[in-house]
């Protein structure tokens, strides 16, 4: 099967390169890349995060927000960290998988 290269298939390639020639590229990725972030920095939320009735921020945050002049905030409610919030191994500790450790699973299967 050939394709059909008439003088009008050839005008409309070159109509269509000449108006959209800002979008074209070489790497299609890269332009996919970038239109998605422009969508997302034009991104508009419904409700603001700033018009909750509590806003709960610890000490470090509120300070954080003083030094940008959003220190006057009237909902912001300062609450301590929890503690044991801390997610990584301390060092020379051992992780250990129950699923792999627990040999009653692992026979059943």
């Amino acid at each position: 099967m050939g394709r059909i290269r008439t003088k009008t298939v050839k005008k409309a390639a070159r109509d269509i390169i000449e108006k959209y020639y800002t979008h074209l590229g070489n790497d299609f990725h890269t332009n996919k890349r970038e239109k998605e972030q422009e969508r997302r920095d034009n991104y508009v939320p419904e409700v603001s995060a700033l018009d909750q009735e509590i806003i709960e921020v610890d000490p470090d945050t509120k300070e954080m927000l003083k030094l940008l002049d959003f220190g006057s905030l009237s909902n912001l409610q300062v609450t301590q960290p929890t503690v044991g919030m801390n997610f990584k191994t301390p060092r020379g500790a051992v992780r250990v998988c129950p699923v792999i450790f627990n040999k009653s699973e692992n026979k059943k299967k």
